[in-house]
């Protein structure tokens, strides 16, 4: 048998056209591979920030309260489809292809990335699609005088941002609309903090204050059974006497914290810009839900 040769070149293009929009896929699975990698449970402590960094045209990603990465997961990440999480299904990602759509933004694919493990090793990897390496440079070959990551954590640098997708990607409130929309049930139930500095000002994503609302017109269901597979925790449908805003009309599929997708209400158009609430799972159903969720976390496939 001989090996077939593989041309990962183009990977990152190949993975961003499995996104309906890239830049709500970049912020998801940068901030899906922070919270997994949360220190404790419940996220105590749990930081993000996007910070763009004009300079050096750079995205830097950076997490707090997070386990870093020691030499196995960091073997991991430099992988393309090189992961663990597939069988857990408390972890919010599964396939280990999402952090290839940061080599996408950049204009020579170039990604660094720093990192300090529970030990305090500190590991640094410059790299592209194709290649990469942690041995020959430091982070000072490619940003001289900024100083290396001092903490327990992770940071990501996304060098050259594309011209073509600057200007869409800085546009601070559609980001933290994606955001939100995608993690508010982290932010609303474990307090995660998630900022947004594109312009030298940082912004901490906030719940939507038609959230805060009290709706006389609720339903509320909990505990409800599914013969042979589990049970739906939390089944709650709002409607609200204004219009909500188009992303988070419809009720939200959740899992592992996240926002899959959302279901469009069948009704009047009224009625349905009007109507929002969210579905979560127990651990049986979750873990069904995982193994049948696209690699973008943005849908379910029925061929599983």
């Amino acid at each position: 048998m001989k090996r077939r040769l593989v041309n990962l070149e183009r990977t990152d293009e190949n993975i961003a056209d499995q996104y309906p929009d890239i830049f709500d896929g970049l912020q998801k699975d940068a901030i899906q591979n922070a919270w997994d990698a949360k220190l404790t449970k419940k996220g105590k402590d749990w930081k993000l920030i996007f910070k763009y960094e004009p300079v050096h045209n750079a995205l830097i990603i950076e997490d707090f309260g997070t386990t870093g990465m020691n030499e196995k997961r960091w073997e991991r990440y430099q992988g393309l489809w090189h992961t663990d999480k597939i069988e857990d299904y408390e972890a919010a990602g599964s396939r280990g292809q999402g952090k290839f759509l940061f080599h996408y933004f950049s204009k020579n694919k170039l990604v660094l990335t720093e990192t300090i493990d529970e030990n305090g090793a500190y590991r640094f990897s410059y790299g592209t699609t194709q290649e990469y390496d942690d041995k020959e440079k430091t982070l000072s070959n490619f940003i001289p005088g900024t100083p290396n990551l001092n903490h327990q954590g992770t940071k990501i640098w996304i060098l050259n941002i594309k011209d073509d997708l600057k200007k869409e990607l800085l546009d601070i409130e559609k980001f933290s609309g994606f955001v939100v929309a995608s993690w508010w049930e982290v932010i609303q139930n474990y307090n995660a903090t998630i900022v947004v500095d594109f312009d030298g000002s940082e912004r901490i994503v906030s719940i939507p204050t038609f959230f805060l609302i009290k709706s006389k017109k609720e339903k509320n269901y909990q505990d409800e059974e599914i013969k042979k597979l589990g049970k739906i925790r939390n089944l709650v449908i709002r409607y609200l006497n204004e219009e909500i805003p188009t992303l988070f009309q419809g009720i939200a599929i959740q899992r592992a914290g996240m926002t899959i997708l959302r279901i469009p209400v069948r009704a009047d158009e009224t009625i349905k810009k009007r109507t929002y609430g969210y579905c979560n799972f127990d651990e049986k159903i979750e873990s069904e839900l995982k193994k049948c969720e696209l690699p973008n976390h943005m849908g379910f496939t029925t061929k599983r």
